[in-house]
Order: C-alpha cells, then structure tokens, then sequence
C-alpha cells in the first residue's frame, strides 16, 4: 500500500478511483506494459518455468502446475505429482490438466503411475459414462504394464497394482462385490502398508447425504446389501487411512431407519458420529446427524430436530468445502419438506437448478429426491407429474432403488390431483409393493400429508397386510407431530411491510429513508427485525419468505 500511494504522488500513471476504492493504471501507461510484454514464445516459457517453480517451493502446488503446463514442463509436473509426499486430493485439477494428461503418451505416464492414476481417479469421479468406461480400460492398461515389470522395486510395483484394484471399484461405482477377493488382494499387495493415494480427506459419501441409499441397486437385497456394504467398507478404510471411518455403524443405522427400527438407527447414528470423529470423517458425520434429524422427528421432537439441523450447517460451513455444502443444502430441502416449511428450502433444490451445486457422480441422484419433495410440498401436481419421468431416468443410471421408491410415490400424488383417486391408488399400491419387499417404511411416512388418505383406503381394502397396517399407523402418527408442531405464525409491523415492499421494489435503504421520511439507521433496524422474524439471511430470502407468507 505504501509503494501504490508513493506511486499515486509522483507518477500521473497510477491513479485512485474514488467509486471502486482501487488503484488503478492509466490505459497509456497499461497499453506500453502490453507492448513491452510481447515475450519470444522462448522468454514466456521461461518466464512460466520460473513461476511455477517460485509456487512450488511455496508448497502451492496447483498454481505451480498451471504455470509449468503453460511453459510445456510435463515431467517437472509428473514428476512431482508422482511424489507420495505431494500428493492431494485436489491436485490433478489445474488449468490444462486434462489437456497434457490427454495429449501426454501413455508410454510415458506409465513413468509416473502415481500421477496417472491421480488424473484417472479424479477424472472417474468428474466425468460421466463413457469417461468412465474410457478410465475402466486405462486401468486395465497400466495394469498389464506393471504385471510383468520387473525392473523396478518389487513392493512398489505391488503398491501401484494395489492402488490399481482400489481405483477399479470406482469403475464399477455402486456395486457392491458379493465376494470380497478383491479386497483380500489389495491388502496383500500392500503387505501392511496405506493407499498412497486414498487419504482420510478423500469424499466418501460423494456428497450423498444417505450412504445406503447410493449402494442399493436391486429389489429384494436392501438388508443383504447393508450387511455386504458394512463388511467392505470397514475392509477399505483399514488401507485408506481411515477415510470412511464410522461408515460400519452408519449403514446398519440407515438400514434401520428406513425399515423402522427406531432405537437401533439411534444407537448407531451416535456410534457412527463418534468414531468419525476420530478419522476428521466429515462426510460420515454429516449423513449421521442427518439420519438423527430423520429420526427425531417421527419421534415428535421436532425443536430437537431443527436445533441438530441448524448446529450441523453452522459445523459445516466452517469446514468451507462446496461438496459438504451442497449436502447440507439436501438435508436442509428434504427437512423443511418434510416440515412443509417451503421458505426455507434452499432455491436450487425448490427450483431444480442443479448446475449451481457441486455434487460428484451426477447418477447418484438424492439430490432429485429432495426437488420432488419441494415440488410436492408447492401442490404444483401438473409438473410433478411431468417431472416424475426425468426423475425415473435420473435414479435410473446407478438403479438408485429407494430414489425410485420415492419417485413411485410422487407420481401417486401427482395422479391422485390431476386425474383420478383410483388412478393415485393404482400407483400407490406399485410403490408399496416396491418397497414392501425390503420392509421400507419411511418414504411414506414422511410424505405422509400428501398420502394419509390414499394410504387409508388401501388399508382397508387389504386389512391382512401388515407391513400396509404399519406404514398407516406410522403415518398417522407422524402426521400428529407436524400438527402439533406448526410454525408459530409470523407477524410483521405494519412499517416493517412498508419497508419490505419497498425492498421488494428495488430500493435502496437510503431511497427507502427518503421515501418513509426516515432515518437509514432506523431502516437498517428495521430490516434487522425483518431479517430475525422471517428467519432468513438476506433480501431475496426475505421476500420470497414473505410473499408465501402472504406478507406482502
């Protein structure tokens, strides 16, 4: 600041612009640099090299490798990556990266397995089908390359075949191998040691914010896929140093929650937290607490709930990473959905908008459950209705079973208002028997305001059904919580709806001043008051808050 204020007194160059609070350079001045920066392709490459190296004894790795793929030095960057003490989640994602992975010859990747299989797992986990397939028959490659190497060390080329076998699963995502060979040889190929790759900080849920959801695929297998699931997972995180600890007590908890065992999801929710916690497992922890929050309030503790929720987004937005944030946002949607609380969903998931979210393997879908919900939760049946066949394709791509359980009971809904009761019936009674194969309860609890009716009349029509008699009984219940518990009714002022409606208009506060013939502290007091009644954050909230609350 000193150098740019020195700069601003005796050079008529640099001058301060009093609107932006910046420093800016006159466009002579900017247009001379310009003309002096017309580098040899020779100095720019030099100049890139010497930056680049700057950032890497910085230990900013990223921008050093943007600035060396910029100056064509490839294998200063493979080298480095292949190094396992630089290796981070994070780091095959640069400027050019997939353009020198891709340009680069395999002969010469082979080189450098480490940073290779770095590119391919973060490529697998970005990319969509056919990347997918392409990175399945990489991995076969370089497998049959280092099978019958023989002139490097024999623990390390055992290590890069193990991290090979890791990296296939991903290949194959969502299904879980009834035979656990797989795992047997990756631990015997690491012979005691950890992944070089797979760290503790590595996404275990891919932003789900339900584990089992992700991994049952098939009607009729959910228990035989939680116990399968449990096994494998415990196996992977023994050699993944510690990524997905907690996730043994998680799935049995899920499995259970789904199937309405309320005390035995409860017990193992908390386990889960705990031994998380001990391996920094945010992901574990998230969908934990989010299973608790489930739980809590079919149990009527509805302010219990809403404490855990709003504890949870302030944990996690401290952690600052956009793929946990995005969770959060699923578990808040699918609570105040479950609430009918429509305000307080976020807009993405109210809207469908789900370009603006950061969410791993798109196929994983929850995030579709929970814009049906908030469709739902609006009474919009017509696009629901529509809605329901890009659902169908999108749980579709992994068979995501109790995505489609739901989307079967949205389209119960749906059909119920548009067309005829016999016809929502007629739907109902297909996704009962979807999930009555698994014992699954709670996607028609939850939605228990939009079926309670529909559900009734089935019971009483096949009153020998037990499994039916206890998703009525359920949901009855659950439909008592929600009515004991609605939200308080929100009071505006009279002045506080002035200042609003003029918020709403698109004025400024001291526009609004002028207009009230008020002070602007007094009208920041007043969006404060606004701000806390309502709940929310910010201008936009607040409106949209205000309007479904027929404030303004």
């Amino acid at each position: 600041l000193h150098i740019l204020k020195k700069l601003h007194k005796e050079n008529a160059f640099v001058f301060y612009d009093q609107r932006t609070q910046l420093y800016k350079i006159h466009n002579v001045l900017l247009d001379y640099l310009r003309i002096k920066q017309s580098f040899k392709r020779e100095e720019l490459q030099g100049l890139y090299t010497r930056l680049g190296e700057w950032h890497l004894e910085k230990n900013e790795f990223s921008t050093a490798y943007s600035y060396l793929c910029k100056a064509g030095q490839v294998e200063k960057i493979l080298a480095h990556l292949n190094n396992p003490k630089h290796i981070r989640n994070e780091l095959t994602e640069f400027e050019g990266s997939f353009e020198m992975f891709a340009q680069t010859p395999r002969e010469f990747l082979y080189q450098y397995p480490l940073a290779y299989l770095q590119h391919i797992l973060y490529s697998i986990v970005k990319g969509d089908d056919h990347t997918i397939s392409d990175c399945a028959f990489r991995l076969e490659q370089l497998e049959a390359v280092y099978e019958t190497k023989t002139d490097i060390d024999n623990t390390y080329r055992n290590r890069i075949l193990a991290e090979i076998l890791i990296f296939k699963r991903f290949t194959s995502f969502n299904i879980i191998e009834p035979s656990g060979k797989r795992n047997d040889e990756i631990l015997r190929l690491l012979n005691g040691h950890q992944s070089y790759i797979m760290s503790r900080e590595n996404e275990f849920t891919l932003g789900s914010p339900h584990l089992l959801y992700v991994y049952f695929r098939d009607p009729g297998t959910f228990k035989e896929i939680s116990q399968l699931a449990a096994e494998r997972f415990t196996t992977y995180t023994s050699f993944a140093n510690g990524c997905g600890a907690g996730c043994e007590y998680l799935i049995p908890a899920e499995y259970a929650l789904e199937t309405g065992h309320w005390a035995e999801a409860e017990l193992n929710c908390f386990k889960a937290i705990y031994k998380a916690q001990t391996k920094e497992q945010t992901s574990i922890i998230l969908c934990a607490n989010f299973a608790l929050i489930r739980l809590y309030l079919l149990q009527g503790k509805v302010l219990e709930a809403i404490e855990r929720l709003k504890q949870l987004e302030q944990d996690i937005s401290q952690v600052n990473n956009p793929i946990y944030n995005t969770t959060v946002d699923m578990c808040k949607g699918y609570i105040y959905a479950c609430l009918g609380q429509q305000e307080k969903i976020p807009n993405w998931l109210e809207t469908g908008d789900m370009t603006t979210a950061d969410l791993l393997y798109q196929g994983v879908a929850f995030n579709y459950v929970v814009y049906g919900k908030a469709v739902m939760v609006s009474k919009n049946y017509v696009a629901h209705e529509v809605l329901t066949e890009n659902f169908h394709e999108q749980f579709s791509i992994f068979s995501n079973q109790l995505g489609l359980i739901h989307n079967a009971i949205f389209k119960a809904v749906a059909k119920y208002h548009i067309h005829s009761v016999a016809e929502g019936l007629n739907a109902l009674e297909k996704a009962l028997a979807m999930a009555e194969a698994d014992g699954i309860l709670l996607p028609f609890v939850e939605n228990a305001p939009y079926l309670l009716e529909m559900l009734k009349t089935i019971g009483r029509k096949d009153s020998s059904n037990a499994f039916i008699r206890r998703v009525v009984a359920l949901s009855t219940d659950y439909i008592e919580v929600l009515k004991s518990h609605q939200p308080v009714k929100i009071k505006l002022t009279q002045r506080e709806k002035e200042v609003l409606s003029l918020v709403a208009r698109g004025l400024t506060r001291e526009e609004i001043a002028a207009e009230l013939l008020l002070s602007q502290g007094t009208v920041k007091t007043h969006m404060k008051n606004i701000y806390q009644k309502l709940e929310v954050n910010g201008k936009i909230a607040a409106i949209k808050t205000a309007q479904l609350h027929h404030l303004l």
